[in-house]
C-alpha cells in the first residue's frame, strides 16, 4: 500500500484535513450514488501523508508533447468510464485513443492480445495503432476460460497471467 500512497498522495492535491473527506464523500454520493463515497475515501490517508512531489504536473493538459500519448479506453470500465477516455484523448494536444471492447477496470489487467500488441509496439518503438483502432477483450468476464483458482494456486502466479508470462 505504501507504494500506491507515495504516488497517489505525493502527486495529487488532497486535503490536509481528514474531515474534508466527509464532505467529499457526500458530494460523490450525490453525483454517483452509493458507490461514489467508496472512491472518495481511498485518498483519505493522504491527509496525513508527509511527502509531496516537488515537481508534480498539474496542467495545462492541452500542451503539445514530443510524442503522441496513447490513451487506453475500455468500453465498459466501471471505475473510469469510456466517455472519460474519449474526453482525455480530445483534451490532450497530441493523443491517440485505443478502444478496447471489454469489461473491467483498465486494459492491462483484462487481457486483449490485440491491445497488448499495440501497447508493446508503442512502448518499444513509439508506433501507434491506426486512428480509430478497436480491439476485443480476449475473455469475457465470468467465463469459464480462466478460473480464479487457477490464478492463485501454488506456484508462480506470473506464469499464469498473459502479460507476465
Amino acid at each position: 500500500e505504501e507504494q500506491r500512497y507515495a504516488v497517489q498522495c505525493g502527486d495529487s492535491p488532497n486535503p490536509r484535513n481528514p474531515g474534508a473527506f466527509v464532505a467529499i464523500g457526500l458530494l460523490a454520493s450525490a453525483a454517483y450514488g452509493p458507490l461514489g463515497p467508496l472512491s472518495s475515501w481511498t485518498d483519505e490517508p493522504c491527509a496525513s501523508w508527509q511527502a509531496r512531489a516537488s515537481n508534480s504536473y498539474a496542467g495545462p493538459w492541452n500542451r503539445m508533447t514530443n510524442q503522441t500519448v496513447l490513451v487506453l479506453g475500455p468500453t465498459y470500465d466501471s471505475a473510469t468510464p469510456f466517455e472519460n477516455s474519449k474526453a482525455m484523448a480530445k483534451l490532450l494536444a497530441n493523443a491517440r485513443l485505443l478502444t478496447v471492447e471489454g469489461y473491467g477496470h483498465g486494459v492491462v489487467l483484462n487481457p486483449s492480445a490485440c491491445a497488448n500488441d499495440y501497447i508493446s509496439k508503442y512502448l518499444i518503438t513509439g508506433e501507434l495503432p491506426p486512428k480509430g483502432a478497436v480491439c476485443q477483450q480476449d475473455v469475457a468476464p465470468f467465463s469459464s476460460a480462466v478460473s480464479p483458482s487457477s490464478l492463485f494456486s501454488s506456484g508462480d502466479w506470473s506464469s499464469r497471467h498473459p502479460l507476465l508470462a
